[in-house]
């Protein structure tokens, strides 16, 4: 029988470096601490590799949304410099490594309502819910 929970040291075949093991140690308590409701934002040192100026930029945007809030694609696009580029906003989203560490589930589209997740828009729908955004009917967000 498979345990439920699983630990940093069990996501990879891998050897994992001391540094790496810190940080997936201490990913894995972040993690915990927003599921439970004791953490709205996480300061894990992330490396994205390679990706287009563009994309990181997107990514430092959507990074700063505050917890329970949102933003939409095209005010994404914009505060990442290109304000006509809200469907590359959510490219970039869907190319998100780390998500929920870099909360592409705050990204509304310009109707308020939920448009593509990675996890899925009932992920994302639990996950702004977990975080005091209330959904109405046909998923379309509501101020609290």
């Amino acid at each position: 029988m498979r345990r439920a929970r699983t630990t940093a040291s069990e996501l990879s075949n891998e050897p994992m470096s001391p540094a790496e093991r810190a940080v997936a140690t201490a990913l894995e308590a972040q993690m915990c601490e927003y599921f439970d409701g004791s953490r709205r934002e996480f300061d894990i040192p992330i490396d994205l590799g390679s990706c287009s100026d563009f994309r990181r930029r997107v990514w430092d945007v959507i990074s700063g949304i505050p917890f329970g809030e949102t933003l939409t694609y095209a005010q994404v696009a914009a505060a990442a410099g290109n304000p006509g580029a809200f469907r590359a906003a959510g490219s970039a989203c869907g190319a998100n490594p780390v998500a929920i560490v870099i909360p592409c589930h705050r990204v509304v589209g310009s109707d308020k309502r939920l448009h593509g997740f990675g996890g899925g828009l009932d992920i994302k729908a639990w996950l702004l819910q977990h975080e005091g955004t209330r959904l109405a009917h046909q998923r379309r967000l509501v101020a609290v």
